[in-house]
């Protein structure tokens, strides 16, 4: 028995860690029911009365996780009951009694009353546990209510409609435990998008309740954001332009946020500029949606897109995926109807919560939706001709990658001038389509040194470079097969420099664009044809990829994956550039970007090789015989279409 019992405890606890509740629930009443079978009576068994507690404690912890509030706290008040001692039973406890506090509207006994309740628990954990940061930080947490009657609230959210407020929650969290934090905050970013989820089921639940927890979590983040204290470092150095903390992310979050959605806030202004200093903002990235995750602004466009009928639809889909139904209270969800979710906010609510309930249970991230695409697929079939015109649109964009925010996104140009005629048109080219077409953020490095080249290495592992939806990479040079040439007999290997810049955390899951311009050998594509345009031998460039065998892990991404490798030319053979414009590839790839903004990127190189291979080219200086062609071509591993971004200029 004894074994039987330790056996089911532990599946239960492994159940509870991977976030299926409701089984590890089941296990936890089995265990008890088992022990009152066998005549274990906690009243005749002082010995075995702290072990008993525990599990009281563990079930009400699953119970807890469900929304099932009255449930749990019947249960740590049985482990108290048990086992006076146990300190994170009162600490439970005293989490509920706060929660409900915090979801009552001020100055009503009710209110009073739970805010007792939680303070005598939290005073007692404590007490039984004086050293425990988190049972102090939740006891700050409550006393902190009776100190906000004084202060200016940060949102002005008392005619906010319900469906914006649960869109503005959604976009403050980021349920991609993999690009949504870096590691030293991906457990806090975990328990917040878990906390809106439980709000999102709590409007489910009962809507007036649910209306005012998710007023008053909203107006704790912001009274979190305006009262952390700021920690100013010495301007200048590598710590003052990577110091940002959660706090800092969470801050700019909150303010694009509320400023996208429409939403008033005040008190943050002074310290928004003092983080945007410290972070080095550009000005667009001070304005606009830079802050908010892409895959959030994405499904918020999702959910306005999607009828009521059709979430509706979507829940009774989604219910038959065991992962998916193992987290969902199913009685609560059963009782949903159509009608309900034509009431405001409770369509936005329902929808939140099926996509934090995949992501939590790892059926869903910013690259990985094909869970969605199955069940928008399946819904299709049972549709009217207006709803498919709806789902047809989202299985388009669902093929695509988010890019949603504004800077679209990042480009680093590396440009040798030294000895290449024409190369200031070339950098002028890049920069006028990307950062005033395309919308990108650019930086220019003419001449690099390898020093150079590889300061940018430690640049792009800022946190703000987390926020940007692309990367591309433009090397204009000289070069051969394995070298790319720089100023002062200097060279950068082809392979590592691709390799190195492939690798950038910040950028995982998220499209990676080379292009290479630059010669790959000494070779020609001869032509026997007289005329010719003039030109002159430039550089060269190839890729490796080796797509690893986890690649359907949704979690673990290669940095190989997801990386596009425009070469100027063939391997072996010349690339060509003219005295006045530079490099052909250059001006001929920066025309089709910009004609093929909106549409696939593949498409535009398909129309560039075509078109550059039908130029026939001469040397001007003899550093080839005879006439010549170019053929340019390109390496991908992507994951989703890119789509070229129409950027801000374009809209």
């Amino acid at each position: 028995m004894e074994q039987t019992l330790s056996d089911i405890k532990q599946n239960a606890q492994k159940l509870h860690k991977s976030g299926r509740f409701k089984e590890a629930e089941d296990l936890f009443s089995e265990v008890l029911r088992l022990m009152e079978s066998s005549g274990l009576d906690p009243n005749t068994l002082p010995l075995r009365k702290e072990q008993i507690a525990l599990v009281y404690n563990d079930r009400g912890q699953c119970r807890y996780m469900q929304v099932y509030f009255d449930e749990a706290v019947t249960d740590y008040t049985e482990a108290i009951k048990l086992d006076p001692t146990l300190a994170v039973a009162y600490y439970n406890r005293g989490t509920i009694y706060y929660r409900l506090c915090a979801g009552m509207p001020q100055e009503t006994g009710e209110m009073q009353s739970y805010l007792q309740k939680a303070l005598d628990d939290l005073e007692e954990a404590l007490k039984l546990a004086p050293d425990n940061l988190e049972f102090l930080e939740g006891l700050k947490n409550c006393k902190a209510i009776l100190l906000t009657k004084d202060k200016i609230k940060v949102l002005k959210l008392k005619t906010t409609p319900l469906g914006k407020l649960a869109k503005l929650l959604f976009l403050l969290d980021n349920g991609d435990r993999s690009t949504g934090a870096t590691e030293e905050f991906q457990e806090q970013n975990t328990e917040a998008a878990q906390e809106a989820k439980n709000v999102f089921l709590s409007i489910l639940k009962d809507k007036e309740k649910g209306h005012h927890q998710i007023i008053n979590i909203l107006l704790k983040r912001g009274e979190q954001c305006r009262d952390y204290p700021t920690l100013a470092l010495p301007s200048g150095t590598a710590s003052s332009s990577r110091g940002l903390r959660k706090a800092d992310e969470d801050l700019l979050t909150l303010t694009q946020a509320c400023h996208y959605l429409g939403i008033e806030y005040q008190c943050l202004d002074e310290k928004l500029k003092k983080v945007q200093d410290k972070a080095l903002l550009t000005q667009d990235e001070r304005n606009g949606t830079f802050f908010i995750y892409a895959e959030n602004l994405f499904m918020i466009h999702m959910c306005d897109s999607l009828t009521p009928t059709l979430v509706f639809k979507l829940l009774n889909i989604m219910k038959t995926n065991k992962s998916f139904s193992s987290g969902i209270d199913k009685d609560l969800l059963a009782s949903i109807t159509i009608d309900q979710l034509t009431h405001e906010g409770l369509k936005e609510a329902l929808f939140f919560f099926i996509i934090r309930l995949m992501e939590d249970g790892n059926m869903l991230n910013r690259l990985y939706t094909d869970k969605l695409k199955d069940a928008f697929k399946e819904l299709n079939q049972n549709s009217t001709k207006e709803e498919k015109q709806i789902i047809t649109s989202l299985l388009y964009k669902l093929r695509n990658y988010p890019g949603e925010c504004h800077p679209s996104g990042l480009c680093i140009v590396f440009c040798v001038s030294e000895n290449r005629e024409g190369a200031s048109s070339e950098i002028a080219k890049i920069k006028k389509l990307f950062e005033n077409i395309l919308g990108f953020t650019v930086k220019i490095e003419e001449n690099p040194s390898v020093k150079t080249i590889e300061s940018y290495e430690l640049e792009l592992q800022k946190p703000k470079y987390r926020y940007y939806d692309s990367i591309v990479y433009w090397f204009v040079s000289h070069g051969n097969e394995t070298e790319l040439k720089l100023p002062n007999d200097e060279i950068y290997l082809r392979e590592e420099f691709i390799d190195n810049f492939s690798k950038p955390a910040n950028f995982i899951k998220k499209p990676k664009i080379f292009f290479m311009a630059a010669c790959r050998g000494e070779k020609t594509i001869p032509v026997v044809k007289k005329g010719g345009r003039p030109s002159s031998a430039d550089a060269k460039h190839r890729a490796n990829i080796k797509i690893p065998d986890s690649s359907l892990d949704i979690e673990n991404v290669h940095y190989e994956v997801d990386r596009l490798v425009v070469n100027a030319t063939l391997p072996t053979r010349y690339s060509f550039r003219s005295k006045d414009e530079g490099s052909v590839f250059v001006d001929v790839v920066c025309s089709l970007l910009e004609e093929y903004c909106g549409e696939n990127i593949t498409e535009a190189l398909v129309e560039a090789s075509r078109i550059i291979h039908q130029i026939i080219f001469k040397s001007n200086d003899n550093s080839f015989e005879g006439f010549s062609k170019q053929a340019c071509s390109y390496d991908s591993t992507l994951q989703k279409t890119f789509i070229i971004p129409v950027g801000k200029k374009k809209q």
